[in-house]
């Protein structure tokens, strides 16, 4: 066997090492935990098509942007957003391109900003609160014009 049949075999050997690929070791895989609070706690949290209530972790996938809505009795909609960002780590698995397209393909190359989410619903406003009273003004008296309809009058009578 010659030097250069083992410095390959010797390469594909560490390409098979790394095949779970530098960025999917640090961050875990392709799925992240993300927690999510409100104030005041117990409203209602949508994200991903999953429902929970507040507060709560959910597990989302990394390679892909989320709205987070949350909503409670009493007070205002909170809408917010979970955003994928490609993550710098995956540059080292370029060495390796088997590891790379790994670390993409399985979203082990991106993470999720933020990761711990903070959510504040404003109270609505009270629509039975006593409305001021207008009082309505009387219309103005109006002096009947003696020439009033006298526009279709002819001016030469006949």
């Amino acid at each position: 066997m010659s030097k250069s049949s083992l410095v390959v075999r010797l390469l594909a050997a560490l390409a098979v090492l790394f095949a779970p690929s530098c960025a999917t070791l640090i961050h875990g895989g392709g799925q992240q935990t993300v927690s999510i609070a409100t104030d005041p706690t117990g409203a209602e949290v949508q994200v991903g098509g999953q429902s929970l209530v507040s507060p709560a972790e959910i597990t989302l996938s990394r390679d892909h942007d989320y709205q987070v809505v949350a909503t409670k009795a009493g007070y205002q909609q909170s809408i917010t957003a979970i955003h994928s960002r490609f993550s710098w780590v995956t540059v080292l698995d370029l060495i390796f391109i088997i590891p790379w397209v790994i670390d993409l393909v399985s979203g082990g190359g991106y993470y999720l900003e933020p990761d711990t989410l903070q959510m504040t619903l404003s109270p609505a406003a009270q629509s039975n609160q006593a409305q001021p009273q207008i009082s309505p003004r009387p219309a103005p008296v109006v002096a009947p014009n003696p020439n009033a309809g006298d526009q279709w009058k002819s001016l030469n009578p006949p």
